[in-house]
C-alpha cells in the first residue's frame, strides 16, 4: 500500500476514515440545536471520557454539522495557559460580525460587539492574556462593569437576542473544559442559566477529562440539573471492526471475518488504537503464513508475525498509559482498567507511546518494544488483498 494513499492516520485530534459508535451523541446534539432553534428548552452538552475516546474528533465533527445546518458556532479550545474571557473574546466577536450581515439581525448584532467592546475593555484590567482589540465604540452600562460574573451574563443576553433575530442558535463549543478555572467556569454557567430562564438560543456543547463532572458542580451547585454529562468511551467490538474494514473497502482490500473475530477483543477499545492496526497492516508488504488481521494459527501464532503482536502492544500500551494518570487528570491509577485486565504489570513489555510503539524483530523473535534511534525492521503482513 502507498502510504500516500492510506487511509488511517491516528493521531491526536485527527478525523478518521470512519467514524464509528458515535451516532448516538451527534444525534444528541442536532436534537438539542434544533429545539433551541424552535424556542424550546434544551439541556448544554459536555462529553466526558479519558484521553484518546475520540472527544476532539466529536466535538468537531458536531460543530461541522451545526455550521453546515445554519447554527452560529463559536469554537473555543481551553489551554491550561489562558482565561476564558481571553479564549472567548476573538471568536465571539467573529460570530457576531457575521450575524451583523444578516438584515434582521444586524442591528441586535451590532449592539452585542459594542457590549462585547465593553467586556474586552473591562476584562482587560484582570486578565492579561486578553489582546483583542474591537474597532467600536462600547455600550455604555452593558458588559463593563468588570465583573465577570454580572458581565458575561450580559454579554451572552445580548448575543443570544442577537441569533434569536436571525433565527438561528449561538453555540459555543469548548474543548479541554477540565482547564477553565472553577470561578471561570461558574461565571459561564451562571450565564447560561440566565439565557435559558429568558428563551433565548444560547447553548453549550463542551468536552473534557472525567473529572469536569465534578468540576462543574463545585463551579454551580446546579450545574447537574443544566447539563447532560454523555461519557465517551471505548468502542464496542462492532464498531471498532468496522473502523478498521470499512477504510480498506473502499480501497479494494479485504480482511476476513474469522480474523477480525479473532482481533476485536484486543482492539475494541480507542479509537486511535484501530486506526494505528489499519495503518501498520496496509503499510507492511504480504508475506507467506499469515492471513487477514491474525496469522496462520498453530505455533504461527507466537512467532512476531506483526498482525499477531500489534494489536496485544497497544493494549499494554493502553494500559501503561492509563498507570501513569493520576486520580485528578481523569485516570484511576490504579486497580482494573475498564477492560478487565490488571493493571499491575501494564507496563511490563509494554510502551507508552501506541500501537506504532510495538515493533516485531525477525521471524522468531518476540515483540518489542523499539528503542529511540534504531533502525525498524522488515516485518510481514497479515492483510488479505
Amino acid at each position: 500500500m502507498d502510504r500516500r494513499t492510506n487511509p488511517y492516520a491516528p493521531g491526536a485530534g485527527t478525523p478518521p476514515p470512519e467514524l464509528v459508535g458515535r451516532d448516538e451523541l451527534i444525534e444528541d446534539a442536532e436534537i438539542a440545536l434544533d429545539r433551541l432553534r424552535n424556542g424550546l428548552a434544551a439541556k448544554s452538552l459536555l462529553m466526558v471520557g479519558l484521553r484518546g475516546v475520540g472527544k476532539t474528533v466529536l466535538l468537531n465533527r458536531m460543530l461541522l454539522d451545526a455550521t453546515d445546518r445554519g447554527f452560529e458556532c463559536v469554537p473555543v479550545e481551553a489551554p491550561e495557559d489562558r482565561s476564558l474571557p481571553g479564549a472567548l473574546a476573538g471568536p465571539l466577536n467573529s460570530a457576531l460580525i457575521r450575524m451583523s450581515r444578516s438584515a434582521a439581525a444586524r442591528e441586535l448584532s451590532r449592539r452585542a460587539r459594542r457590549a462585547l467592546a465593553g467586556f474586552v475593555g473591562a476584562m482587560k484590567l484582570g486578565f492579561e492574556d486578553i489582546t483583542l482589540s474591537i474597532d467600536i465604540d462600547k455600550e455604555e452600562g452593558v458588559a463593563d462593569s468588570g465583573d465577570l460574573d454580572t458581565d458575561l451574563t450580559s454579554l451572552l443576553q445580548v448575543a443570544g437576542e442577537a441569533a434569536k433575530a436571525r433565527g438561528t442558535a449561538l453555540v459555543l463549543f469548548i474543548d479541554e473544559m477540565q482547564y477553565v478555572e472553577e470561578r471561570q467556569l461558574g461565571a459561564l454557567i451562571a450565564a447560561l442559566h440566565r439565557t435559558a430562564q429568558r428563551q433565548l438560543p444560547v447553548t453549550l456543547i463542551g468536552s473534557g477529562l472525567p473529572q469536569l463532572v465534578g468540576h462543574a458542580g463545585s463551579a454551580k451547585s446546579y450545574a447537574e440539573r443544566m447539563f447532560s454529562f454523555p461519557e465517551v468511551g471505548p468502542l464496542s467490538d462492532e464498531a471498532a471492526a468496522r473502523a478498521v474494514e470499512a477504510p480498506a473497502k473502499r480501497l479494494g482490500v479485504s480482511y476476513s471475518p474469522a480474523a477480525l473475530d479473532e482481533n476485536s477483543a484486543d482492539y475494541g477499545m480507542l479509537p486511535v488504537f484501530p486506526a494505528g492496526v489499519g495503518r501498520r497492516l496496509l503499510a507492511c508488504r504480504p508475506g507467506p503464513g499469515c492471513n487477514a488481521l491474525g496469522c496462520g494459527g498453530g505455533d504461527s501464532h507466537r512467532r512476531g508475525r506483526v498482525g499477531c503482536y500489534l494489536l496485544p502492544g497497544a493494549v499494554r500500551a493502553h494500559d501503561a498509559v492509563r498507570t501513569a494518570i493520576p486520580a485528578r487528570d481523569g485516570g484511576p491509577g490504579t486497580g482494573t482498567t475498564p477492560f478487565g485486565r490488571d493493571r499491575a504489570g501494564a507496563g511490563k513489555g509494554g510502551s507508552a507511546r501506541g500501537p506504532d510503539a510495538c515493533e516485531v524483530g525477525e521471524e522468531g523473535d518476540d515483540p518489542q518494544p523499539r528503542a529511540r534511534g534504531t533502525r525498524r525492521s522488515r516485518r510481514h503482513c497479515s492483510t488479505s488483498i
